[in-house]
């Protein structure tokens, strides 16, 4: 069940859930790192319709997301680690 048959959909939510996402974070080259700052972006055919500031707790950061349409959604992840910035893709479909 879905709004297509993609198969690569990583989050799944039912239209009007509303839960806290929490992502734990590794960094192989540096396992004692620390997460300077943590956002997220959301988008939707390509338009951004949400971003915001993660909460972060030692090597997990999260978020609270609210299904409020049916469809796939781009969630992008982007944390800064030292000097470096790293991000990350997730698909989140809504039925």
């Amino acid at each position: 069940m879905g709004c297509s048959s993609r198969s690569d959909v990583s989050i799944r939510f039912l239209l009007g859930e509303k839960r806290p996402l929490k992502f734990t974070t590794t960094y192989p080259e540096f396992p004692e790192f620390t997460i300077s700052s943590a956002k997220y972006e959301i988008y939707s055919k390509g338009n951004k319709v949400s971003e915001g500031d993660m909460s972060i707790d030692v090597h997990d950061v999260g978020m609270t997301y609210e299904a409020l349409e049916r469809g796939y959604f781009d969630l992008y992840i982007i944390l800064e680690i030292g000097g470096a910035i790293r991000k990350k893709h997730f698909l989140i479909d809504v039925d």
